[in-house]
Parts: C-alpha cells; sequence; structure tokens
C-alpha cells in the first residue's frame, strides 16, 4: 500500500479553515496525482460557521480523512462532508448537527423546494466513500420550502382567462414539491 503525502503541511489540522484550505488542495490535484491525507487534530472540536469545502477529486487521486477522534459540529446549520467525486475515506470522526437544506424553489409561482440531500454525508454518484469509526449523531437533511401557488390565475389559451382555481388538484393550486 502506498503512503499517502499528507497535506497541511503534515501538520494535524485545527481550524475550519484549514480543513477548508487541504480539501482545496486535494481538489487541484492533476488526475492520477495518488493518494493524499488529511489528518485532524484530536483538538478539532469546532463548531462549524461556514459550508464546508466539497471534495470534487479527480480520477486517479483519492484523498483519506484521519479525524483521530476530531468532533465536527455544523451547529444545526451547515452540511456536513459533500463527495462529489473521487475516492475517500473518512476514519474516527464525528459529524454531529449537521444539516442539508434545500434551497428556495428557482421557478415562481409554484416551483419546488430543492431538495436537502446528506446531512452529515453527502456521497454524489461519481463519489466512492468508506467508513471507518465514523459517528454520525443528530443529523438532518430538510428539504427546501416549495413556492406558493398563484390559484390558477394562468391566461388561457389564445390570451382567454384561464380563471381562478383552473385546477381542482392541490398540487397546481400550491405548487406543492
Amino acid at each position: 500500500m502506498t503512503t499517502p503525502t499528507l497535506l497541511n503541511n503534515g501538520q494535524p489540522v485545527t481550524t475550519e479553515a484549514q480543513l477548508n484550505a487541504c480539501i482545496a488542495a486535494a481538489n487541484a490535484l492533476a488526475a492520477n496525482s495518488g493518494a493524499y491525507a488529511i489528518i485532524l487534530s484530536a483538538a478539532f472540536q469546532g463548531t462549524l460557521d461556514s459550508p464546508l469545502t466539497q471534495i470534487n477529486l479527480a480520477a486517479g487521486v483519492s484523498l483519506d480523512i484521519q479525524g483521530n477522534g476530531a468532533f465536527l459540529d455544523g451547529g444545526g446549520q451547515q452540511r456536513g462532508l459533500y463527495v462529489n467525486a473521487g475516492t475517500v475515506t473518512i476514519e474516527d470522526l464525528t459529524l454531529y448537527s449537521m444539516a442539508a437544506i434545500g434551497g428556495s424553489p428557482l421557478v415562481s409561482p409554484g416551483g419546488g423546494g430543492a431538495p436537502g440531500l446528506g446531512g452529515g454525508l453527502y456521497v454524489g454518484a461519481r463519489a466512492v466513500v468508506s467508513l471507518d469509526g465514523v459517528n454520525f449523531q443528530n443529523n438532518s437533511a430538510r428539504g427546501g420550502t416549495g413556492g406558493v401557488g398563484d390559484n390558477g390565475n394562468k391566461p388561457g389559451p389564445n390570451g382567454q382567462d384561464g380563471g381562478t382555481n383552473a385546477s381542482a388538484s392541490p398540487a397546481a393550486a400550491y405548487g406543492y414539491g
């Protein structure tokens, strides 16, 4: 087995800013660059102030996040680790009170809210993630709020009045989603 190259100049990561910088450095590696590791300090016990940088590795790059018992707290507002692409191993880490909160609809009136996916950990279709000794506690994923419908007040064909309550379907009237 190949020994991974350590990010953060080989020093344990002690802050959210350092963790985000290490993830960004891993994301910037060229394809086929090999194995890399982020070592968290056991003293890393912070509440996240902002979203963690998404992990989006090139082909042929792997990342090992060694938690050493660290405790990351999302404060009920920040999502946990988001692995969009790449091969990632996460070890000996607690992800606590992370929240994936879906966004507002892009279409109004009546658009559906975006899903909240992966409160503590999101694994994308192009990602392979292995877990060893990872604890998930009090995490959540909540979909976004759907848009308010227009109560059927859409113009009809050729500019004719579409009428109020043109559809009796609650989904059409209020844009559930």
